[in-house]
């Protein structure tokens, strides 16, 4: 499965004719919503919208942020989202935008894990029967030191909460969050080095504080999964002149 991911990634980008980021959407809905407004807007901005890691994106300070992802990451990882909106590596230079050498979510839940079950394992299984989400992931890090953490964050915000290192946690990871920032002007080399994703991720991820326009001079266009060719005909009335539709297998200007 994982090598499956990592090879419809290195298609996708291999494909496309430049070195790109993106921010993946999940559904018709919000992707409609982007296009017809003109922006990439904040979570704050978004009626109703259900966030995946609420608890340690508020501990790190980025829950009313937007993700930029390197390539097509999001649209062939766990999350396999159908759309998204491409951007050229300028838009990295845009002081509104901080870029980590770090999945910093994930780096700060996978740690507190790690040391939870070095430390004092029982309390990983206090919360391992508390449904079958919880049960599969947290056998799945006794066994290989690892899990979908995302799956289970509620449950494990409960767990962050009475944990006796509680705050010398939070002073790690906030300092390992300051470490990881990538100077704008680096930004855009930092990401085209390495730029294919194999045999593992490289460590990249790009956040603003602010929304983002697709008047920008480096929004390029949007790509779209083959599982979404029927609203190729929608997007083009919104879709600015000169943008261009990626499918993954052609590029439709």
């Amino acid at each position: 499965m994982k090598t499956d991911i990592f090879r419809e990634s290195i298609r996708l980008a291999r494909k496309f004719p430049s070195k790109v980021v993106t921010h993946a959407v999940k559904d018709d809905k919000t992707f409609l919503a982007i296009l017809k407004g003109g922006k990439i807007n904040l979570p704050s901005q978004i009626k109703g919208l259900k966030k995946m890691t609420p608890y340690m994106e508020k501990v790190l300070g980025i829950e009313d942020s937007i993700y930029l992802g390197l390539g097509f990451v999001y649209n062939t990882s766990h999350h396999n989202w159908p759309y998204a909106f491409i951007f050229n590596k300028n838009i990295l230079k845009n002081k509104e935008i901080t870029t980590y050498a770090a999945f910093l979510v994930s780096h700060s839940w996978l740690r507190f894990l790690r040391k939870v079950k070095k430390e004092d394992p029982n309390l990983l299984l206090s919360i391992r029967n508390k449904n079958s989400r919880t049960k599969k992931e947290i056998d799945m890090l006794f066994k290989t030191d690892r899990c979908n953490w995302f799956h289970i964050e509620k449950e494990l915000s409960t767990l962050f909460n009475h944990y006796k290192n509680k705050e010398e946690h939070i002073q790690y990871i906030k300092k390992f969050q300051r470490s990881k920032v990538i100077k704008n002007s680096y930004a855009p080399r930092y990401m085209t080095k390495d730029y294919y994703l194999n045999p593992s991720f490289k460590k990249f991820e790009a956040i603003s504080k602010k929304p983002i326009s697709l008047n920008d001079e480096n929004f390029i266009g949007v790509y779209v999964h083959k599982s979404k060719q029927n609203m190729i005909k929608n997007i083009k009335n919104y879709l600015g002149k000169g943008k261009i539709i990626y499918t993954g297998s052609k590029i439709i200007k």
